[in-house]
């Protein structure tokens, strides 16, 4: 399993630039799964349209302001129960907690 950031694709400082809908279109198009900070894309009309129509995958931390050390935490606590989520199709969004996923689209 491959990670690949905002970063690596778009260069930086470039990655803080990138409208969500643009990166969230790449991330569906390519059949990929998108680990993410900003669950109000499920409420952004645009960002949620994006998802719907290009099946997109994502998970979301319910708190974006945790640490990092703390935001990997929650992701790996959470691995296998997203990997089996993975294997449906999309779209979907999982705000994702300290112990917790909770579907939110």
């Amino acid at each position: 399993m491959d990670l690949e950031t905002l970063a690596e694709v778009y260069g930086m400082p470039a990655d803080e630039q990138v409208d969500d809908v643009v990166w969230l279109e790449r991330v569906g198009t390519l059949g990929h799964v998108a680990l993410m900070k900003d669950s109000s894309i499920a409420t952004n009309p645009a960002e949620k349209l994006v998802v719907q129509t290009f099946n997109v995958r994502c998970f979301s931390l319910v708190d974006k302001g945790v640490p990092y050390f703390r935001m990997a935490a929650w992701f790996l606590n959470s691995w296998e129960a997203m990997a089996t989520l993975c294997g449906a199709p999309g779209p979907f969004i999982y705000d994702v907690g300290e112990s917790s996923l909770t579907q939110i689209l």
